[in-house]
């Protein structure tokens, strides 16, 4: 306090008064009591010390007296007038929500849940592959939307409906290519005009879904996995891969004329055993060189075998997608 005096202060030498309301603040006087003195009396307070105190002893106990905003006045003299007592004591808690809206919701609620997907072949772009349902799902809606600017206000979800539907999420890969999409939208005819099969809804085949479809399930379904490892290195990976799903097989090669002395050019087919196709997991397998480099494994594989496993082992490319479906029957 004596260093506050002399000036050594952010804001200039302390006033006596100053002073003396800080010493009150921090000290006790001689005929004070712990019960009485104020902790800080420059403090101006409108609430009455009573009122505190029996909210105190309320909070101590547990107990929720609750608040005036909307109800009755509780006593605690901070309104500065009648008309700011009226103004939280009156004020209504409730919004005023009519019953026909509340009516209107939920019967949007109730129609929203029983809209049929609307299911549709397309191509994904090379982007697609090995991402998440979730990043798929936000990007078909971007594309979708920048293709039908007037589905803004239509369209709903967008979502793979193959490999990344439901338990397929745990054992396969979101592939580029060939693949079903499930729409849903408020006006599910809109989706089947002329225009809609345009940009990325095009397809190669110009057949519709099958019906009745179910979301995730297929018969069979021919892939193309690219890979930066050579041919001998990834067949091998292949086998250890059918090995692990008790798979049982055999490792053939396949020497191409344009074969040199290194094997690069090798092909190498795994031949399953007649007690593995009738696991129905994986159906054929084949290991070819890479346009570019690497390899390039063809599949026909069931939603039973385990995909992801598989593109763990074999590293991507950098020119090419990892994945790329060609072509699903069910």
């Amino acid at each position: 306090m004596a260093l506050a005096c002399g000036g050594l202060t952010a804001h200039g030498p302390w006033s006596p008064a100053e002073t003396a309301h800080l010493h009150a603040a921090i000290t006790l006087g001689a005929t004070d009591t712990v019960a009485d003195a104020a902790a800080f009396p420059f403090v101006q307070r409108a609430v009455a010390p009573a009122f505190l105190r029996r909210r105190w002893e309320e909070a101590s106990q547990a107990l929720d007296a609750g608040y005036c905003l909307g109800t009755a006045c509780l006593g605690c003299g901070a309104c500065r007038d009648a008309a700011q007592r009226d103004a939280l004591t009156g004020r209504p808690r409730q919004p005023a929500i009519t019953a026909a809206r509340v009516a209107a919701v939920a019967g949007i609620e109730a129609e929203k849940r029983r809209l049929t997907p609307v299911y549709r072949y397309v191509t994904l772009p090379d982007e697609f592959a090995g991402h998440s349902p979730g990043w798929s799902s936000a990007r078909l809606m971007q594309l979708l939307l920048a293709e039908h600017p007037d589905w803004t206000d239509l369209l709903l979800s967008a979502e793979e409906a193959l490999f990344g539907w439901g338990d397929n999420r745990d054992r396969l890969v979101i592939p580029a290519g060939s693949t079903v999409i499930a729409l849903r939208a408020w006006e599910p005819h809109r989706l089947a005009r002329a225009d809609a099969h345009s940009g990325l809804l095009r397809h190669d085949d110009d057949t519709t879904v099958p019906a009745p479809f179910h979301p995730g399930v297929f018969a069979r379904a021919e892939l193309i996995l690219h890979t930066r490892l050579a041919p001998r290195e990834a067949a091998h990976q292949a086998g250890a891969w059918l090995n692990a799903q008790r798979l049982p097989h055999t490792l053939r090669r396949l020497r191409s004329p344009e074969a040199g002395a290194d094997g690069q050019a090798e092909s190498w087919r795994l031949d399953l055993t007649p007690a593995a196709l009738k696991r129905r997991a994986v159906f054929a397998l084949d290991v070819l060189p890479g346009p570019h480099g690497g390899a390039s494994l063809t599949l026909c594989v069931s939603p039973k075998a385990n995909l992801a496993n598989l593109a763990d082992i074999l590293p991507p490319p950098a020119a090419h997608p990892h994945l790329v479906c060609t072509r699903v029957a069910f």
